[in-house]
């Protein structure tokens, strides 16, 4: 019997399937101009969260890769959360290292359940359900 990885994984359309009840997006690495614009990001309240939040990793991300890389963290963690990519795929589209990557995403997750029903640009960017 063949159970190689290639026979798990099925790619229909832009998203493929890694398990039969799996599904991620494909995104094409390098390739930002799916992202909003930081600019609005960094104008939310869950961002202004997110910088305020007393965590280490946050504070050291943001002193090393800036405010704009945060605020891509941000979204790609919301992404993460709607089961639309992998904390793996989170870091290849940030191009941090796998620690970076994987950290933020968690500390971000923290600070995105604090302010899920507080903040009504975070409450559009969810699935319903993602709490759940």
């Amino acid at each position: 019997m063949d159970t190689s990885p290639t026979r798990e994984r099925q790619i229909v359309g832009d998203h493929v399937t890694v398990s039969r009840s799996t599904q991620f997006l494909i995104r094409p690495q390098n390739v930002c101009d799916h992202m909003t614009d930081t600019d609005e990001i960094k104008g939310t309240a869950t961002f202004q969260a997110v910088l305020d939040a007393d965590r280490d990793d946050i504070q050291v991300f943001r002193r090393e890769h800036g405010d704009d890389k945060l605020a891509e963290a941000l979204e790609v963690t919301i992404d993460f959360l709607n089961a639309e990519m992998t904390r793996r795929m989170a870091e290849t589209e940030l191009r941090v290292s796998n620690y970076a990557g994987i950290t933020i995403t968690n500390e971000i997750e923290e600070v995105v359940r604090e302010m899920h029903g507080g903040d009504p640009w975070l409450d559009r960017q969810l699935r319903d359900d993602v709490f759940e």
